[in-house]
């Protein structure tokens, strides 16, 4: 090959992955928002129920305004992303609206119950409908109170993952057990901005003493609204011989830092409180 041809190929590239850039990765036959094809979420789900290939040709990768009502607020396990499933009036399936990280806000201001419109772009059918890249639309209103500033200046900015070194110790939020289970339960994102990476007392009562099963740290988990999802408190394991005095059904004060909820709410570096 010569170099003027080589020249020529590297200039056509060079275009093609300028244009690429411009066009953020996009291409035509991606739909317009304004074409979003309404539908209720209890009729998207109907009709992948009952012929899941012909709603693929009918709804996949194309962008819909979905109207339903909330039964969960949550966050992605994976990708930490929010995520909003609105109810299809059968059983235990949802359609699940994942949103980006930068509409966290949004979010955290739903409640469950309630009524929305979410933007989004039909992608596929495991166990749920899920819908990605989505925004709010439209939402009725609800009894809950918006996240202000100031809660979500309580946020901490460490890794989703990680405990920060230095926790404020002054004027800690004081709640039970099952009141952190339910502000969780009600919208995880919100909960999650307003105590996630925090130092805060939790009271509650004991239904269980266990160790960590990786590294093998104590921990106490305290009761939840769902018996098999407590809120679990890990502690040092210099602090074996203290919990080793603790019994079921005992009430106990503990501070810590929560971690967020995977599968269970989860609070580290926690010490007993008198």
């Amino acid at each position: 090959m010569s170099k003027k041809t080589k020249y020529i190929i590297g200039a056509i590239v060079a275009v093609l992955v300028i244009g690429a850039i411009a066009s953020g990765g996009k291409n035509d036959s991606d739909p317009p928002a304004e074409n979003a094809v309404a539908v209720t979420a209890t009729k998207l789900w109907q009709d992948y129920k009952e012929n899941e290939v012909k709603a693929e040709s009918t709804y996949k990768d194309k962008v819909v305004n979905v109207t339903g009502r909330i039964r969960k607020v949550s966050t992605n396990p994976i990708t930490k992303d929010p995520q909003v499933s609105l109810d299809t009036e059968d059983g235990l399936f949802s359609i699940t609206c994942e949103f980006e990280e930068a509409n966290k806000g949004e979010v955290a201001n739903l409640a469950k119950g309630q009524t929305v419109t979410v933007q989004g772009t039909v992608k596929d059918k495991i166990v749920n409908v899920r819908l990605e890249g989505c925004t709010l639309v439209e939402s009725s209103k609800s009894s809950g109170d918006e996240v202000s500033d100031k809660d979500q200046a309580t946020a901490k900015k460490a890794a989703p993952n990680s405990i920060p070194d230095e926790v404020e110790e002054e004027n800690l939020v004081e709640l039970t057990s099952l009141m952190l289970w339910n502000e969780y339960e009600e919208n995880e994102v919100k909960a999650n901005s307003l105590y996630k990476g925090s130092k805060i007392v939790v009271t509650g009562r004991v239904v269980e003493i266990s160790t960590n099963l990786i590294g093998g740290a104590p921990q106490i988990k305290l009761e939840g609204g769902n018996p098999y999802l407590p809120v679990t408190c890990e502690f040092s394991k210099s602090d074996a011989e203290v919990i080793a005095e603790i019994a079921k059904g005992q009430e106990v004060k503990i501070k810590g830092i929560v971690q967020g909820k995977v599968v269970t709410i989860n609070l580290k570096r926690c010490e007993l409180v008198e």
